[in-house]
C-alpha cells in the first residue's frame, strides 16, 4: 500500500492565496488613488462617483503653489544627492580602510542620525544654523535632510566596498599609478552601481520627507509640506493627480531599467561549473587581477646604455598592459608537481560530480602523433591538455579566442591558440592544449596558475580598405604630434575609459 501526501498541494494553495492577498494589499490603494483622480467629485473619493473627468489635471496645471512645490522638492532632492553621496562615500572609505580601535565608535557616530527622529533633526538643524545666521529655507532643508540621508549612502557604499577585491587597486599602485588615478579609474567604476542606487534612494527619500523638512524649510515650501498644510482645509483630487503622475513616471523608469538590464544581459558572458565543485575550483578572473609579480615589481624606468638615457619600461606601455589585463584568465585546477618537464602528478580530492563524463584530472596528454609536422614542436616535448571545469557562453554572434596568457613567456609551457563559437558550443568544456617548453623545469605549478586567456570576439566584423587622405591624413598628423610632444598622450587621449 502506498500513500501520497497532500502537503505540497495544500502549501501551494496557501502560497497562492498569500500572494494574492499581498498584491491586493500592495496595489489596491494605488488603484483607489488613481481612480479618484478621474472622478468629478470635488473631494478624493471613489465611493461617491460623479462621472469620469480630466478636470483635475487642468487644475493641477493652474495650481502655482503645487507646481512651485514640485520644483522646490526637485531642487532640494538634487542638492541632497549632491551632498549626501560624497559624505557617505567619505565615511564608507574611512570605515572600510581605517584599521583602528576607534572604528566601531566612529561607525556608531556616523549611523546615529538614522536612529534620531526626523523632528529632532529638523529642530536641531534650525537651531544650530540659526546661530550662524543661516535662515530656514531650501538651503537649510538640504543640510537637514543630508544629515541622515548621507548615513544611508554610507551604508550602501560600505556594503559594496566590503565586497571589493583590493588586488586591482594594489596592482595599479604597483604599476606606478597615483592614488587619485587609481581611485578615479578603479574604485569609482567599481562603485558606479552603488552611486546610481544611492542617488535614486537619496532623491526619493528627500522628495517624500516631511518631519525634518517642515522645521527647516522656513518660509519656503516643498510638495509634501504644501500637501500637509492643505489637510486643514480638505484636499482636492489634484493631489491624486500628482500621485497618478508619480506612478506613471515610476512605471516608465522601471521599464527603461528593465530594458537596459536585458541589453546588458545580451552583452554578458557566462562561465559555469558543476555545483559540487563551486567551492573547490579556483575561479576564472579578469586579466587585470592576474598581473604577475614580476610586472608589479618592475621599475618604471631603466637606463639605456645604447641611447645614454633613461627609458620607460613596458610597465608604462598601455598596449602591453591592456593586453595582459584584458579578457579572463583560466586557472590551473590544482597544484601539479613536475619532474624534469616529463613527469606530472597531483593529489586532489575532488567531490564526485553529477556529470559522470567530466574528467576529474587537472590535465591530460595529447598523443605526439597529433603534432607531427608542426615546426615548433621539438622531439620529446610533452604535449599536454589543461582540463577545464568551466563552460563558456557568449551572446549570439560572438566567439571566444583562447590563447596563452598574454606576455607570459615566463611560464614553462606554451598554450596553443584556438577559436571556439561559444554562442553555439556553450554546454561543453573547452580544454587547452599546451606544449611543455622547459624540459629542465622541476617544481610545483600552483593551483590558480593562469593556463589560458580568453577573449570574446564578434564574428560579424568586416573590413574595408581605403587610402589615407583628406581629414584622415590630418588626424594622423595631429595624433602623431600629440603622442610625440606630451608624455602620456596615448593614455590620456586615445585609450578607452574602461581600461
Amino acid at each position: 500500500m502506498s500513500t501520497q501526501s497532500n502537503g505540497p498541494g495544500l502549501s501551494g494553495l496557501i502560497l497562492k492565496i498569500y500572494m494574492a492577498v499581498f498584491f491586493v494589499y500592495l496595489f489596491a490603494p494605488l488603484l483607489v488613488m488613481s481612480l479618484a483622480a478621474f472622478n468629478s467629485y470635488e473631494y478624493p473619493s471613489v465611493t461617491q462617483w460623479r462621472g469620469w473627468t480630466l478636470h483635475w489635471f487642468g487644475e493641477l496645471a493652474q495650481d502655482d503653489r503645487i507646481l512651485q512645490g514640485i520644483v522646490n522638492s526637485v531642487l532640494v532632492a538634487l542638492g541632497v544627492v549632491g551632498l549626501s553621496l560624497p559624505l557617505g562615500l567619505s565615511g564608507a572609505l574611512i570605515l572600510t580602510r581605517l584599521q583602528s580601535r576607534y572604528t566601531n565608535v566612529l561607525y556608531a557616530v556616523l549611523v546615529s542620525p538614522l536612529l534620531i527622529p526626523g523632528i529632532i533633526l529638523g529642530i536641531s538643524t534650525l537651531i544650530f544654523w540659526g546661530r550662524v545666521d543661516v535662515p530656514g529655507g531650501l538651503f537649510l532643508t538640504v543640510l537637514a535632510q543630508s544629515s541622515f540621508i548621507a548615513s544611508y549612502s554610507m551604508l550602501l557604499f560600505m556594503a559594496r566596498l566590503q565586497r571589493q577585491d583590493r588586488v586591482l587597486e594594489e596592482a595599479a599602485l604597483d604599476l606606478g599609478a597615483s592614488s587619485f588615478f587609481m581611485f578615479r579609474r578603479i574604485t569609482v567604476p567599481f562603485l558606479a552601481p552603488t552611486l546610481i542606487t544611492g542617488a535614486v534612494i537619496g532623491f526619493l527619500q528627500s522628495i517624500e520627507n516631511y518631519n525634518t523638512t517642515i522645521f527647516a524649510v522656513g518660509g519656503d515650501w516643498t510638495l509634501v509640506t504644501e500637501i500637509g498644510s492643505r489637510f486643514r482645509f480638505g484636499l482636492s483630487p489634484v493631489i491624486n493627480v500628482i500621485g497618478v503622475l508619480f506612478v506613471i513616471l515610476t512605471v516608465i523608469a522601471a521599464t527603461l531599467y528593465t530594458i537596459q538590464k536585458e541589453r546588458e544581459k545580451h552583452r554578458r558572458a557566462a562561465l559555469r561549473c558543476p555545483p559540487e565543485w563551486q567551492d573547490v575550483l579556483p575561479r576564472p578572473i579578469p586579466g587585470r587581477q592576474g598581473l604577475p609579480d614580476w610586472l608589479k615589481t618592475m621599475p618604471a624606468q631603466a637606463h639605456s646604455a645604447l641611447l645614454g638615457q633613461d627609458m620607460r619600461t613596458v610597465k608604462q606601455c598601455p598596449p602591453f598592459l591592456d593586453a595582459m589585463g584584458g579578457g579572463w584568465l583560466m586557472p590551473l585546477l590544482c597544484d601539479v608537481t613536475v619532474q624534469a618537464g616529463l613527469t606530472f602528478s597531483w593529489d586532489w580530492d575532488l567531490p564526485v560530480s553529477q556529470l559522470d563524463r567530466l574528467t576529474r584530472a587537472p590535465l591530460s596528454w595529447h598523443p605526439s602523433a597529433q603534432l607531427d609536422g608542426v615546426p615548433f614542436v621539438e622531439p620529446g616535448m610533452a604535449a599536454l591538455k589543461f582540463n577545464s571545469a568551466w563552460t563558456v557562453e557568449v551572446p549570439k554572434g560572438w566567439s571566444v579566442l583562447f590563447t596563452h596568457p598574454v606576455n607570459r613567456l615566463d611560464l614553462p609551457f606554451q598554450t596553443l591558440t584556438g577559436l571556439v563559437d561559444c554562442d553555439a558550443f556553450n554546454h561543453g568544456f573547452v580544454h587547452f592544449p599546451a606544449l611543455w617548453r622547459d624540459r629542465n623545469w622541476t617544481g610545483t605549478l600552483p593551483k590558480g596558475t593562469p593556463v589560458a586567456q580568453l577573449w570574446p570576439v564578434p564574428r560579424a566584423m568586416t573590413a574595408q580598405f581605403e587610402t589615407l587622405e583628406g581629414p584622415h591624413a590630418d588626424q594622423v598628423e595631429e595624433t602623431l604630434d600629440l603622442i610625440g610632444q606630451a608624455r602620456g598622450g596615448y593614455r590620456k587621449n586615445h585609450r578607452a575609459s574602461d581600461h
